[in-house]
């Protein structure tokens, strides 16, 4: 191109700099061009937020059914719950209490659920931190939780349960506490041994070792009752 074709800038006659300097103020082709670069821009942006308001929506629906769904299986948990929350605590009030603040537990936490996970387990888990949680208030304070000849059992009630149920109940409520969860998740709750361990937070070869100590326990006490 001559030397004549540029201006004092450099730029061809008629060209953008990009930065809107333009190498010929009577050419219109400049704004126009900047005018297209902005429009450019403005629909970029309006797509990324209308893409990334569409990620929330469907992430608010997804954890909205997964919300439902979890309640329902809650739900479905709860004679289980139960359960188990008579074995930690041996008695039937502290149980029902326990079962109402774990799920509330649960519920404010539930972002920390992974759908992948077994449910039955984590909010096995959240119940055993929950009376744990319960326990140290209650030194705090100066109270203790009821004896083990309260007359509340573990595992089940007197008004559910026949009388060989009750037996073993009582049996497992003699037992050391650390025995006694390990029975009550793999015998009782049919819990896997890495599900139980996961549960308890310790390793399986210390789940294995109370569990087998818990169930010679539990026999003794069984056939030394049947003899009586």
């Amino acid at each position: 191109m001559p030397p004549s074709a540029r201006d004092a800038f450099g730029n061809a006659a008629g060209s953008c700099t990009g930065n809107g300097v333009c190498g010929s103020w009577t050419d219109g082709s400049c704004a126009n061009a900047d005018s297209d670069t902005r429009a450019a821009k403005m629909r970029l942006s309006t797509r990324t937020e209308e893409n990334h308001l569409a990620r929330r929506i469907i992430q608010y629906e997804s954890m909205t059914h997964t919300s439902e769904e979890i309640g329902e299986r809650i739900v479905e948990l709860l004679p289980r719950l139960r359960r188990f929350a008579r074995s930690l605590s041996r008695n039937q009030h502290d149980a029902d209490d326990l079962v109402q603040s774990g799920i509330e537990r649960a519920w404010r936490h539930l972002d920390q659920f992974r759908p992948e996970a077994n449910l039955a387990s984590w909010m096995f888990g959240i119940l055993k931190n929950a009376w744990l949680d319960n326990l140290r208030s209650r030194r705090r304070r100066g109270e203790v939780a009821l004896p083990e000849d309260s007359g509340e059992h573990p595992a089940v009630s007197p008004v559910d349960s026949n009388t060989e149920m009750w037996s073993v109940s009582e049996a497992m409520s003699k037992l050391p506490e650390e025995q006694r969860l390990a029975v009550a998740l793999v015998l009782v709750e049919g819990m896997s041994y890495k599900e139980a361990a996961e549960v308890l937070e310790i390793p399986m070869g210390t789940l294995t070792s109370r569990l087998a100590r818990g169930r010679t326990a539990l026999a003794a006490t069984l056939e030394a009752g049947n003899a009586r």
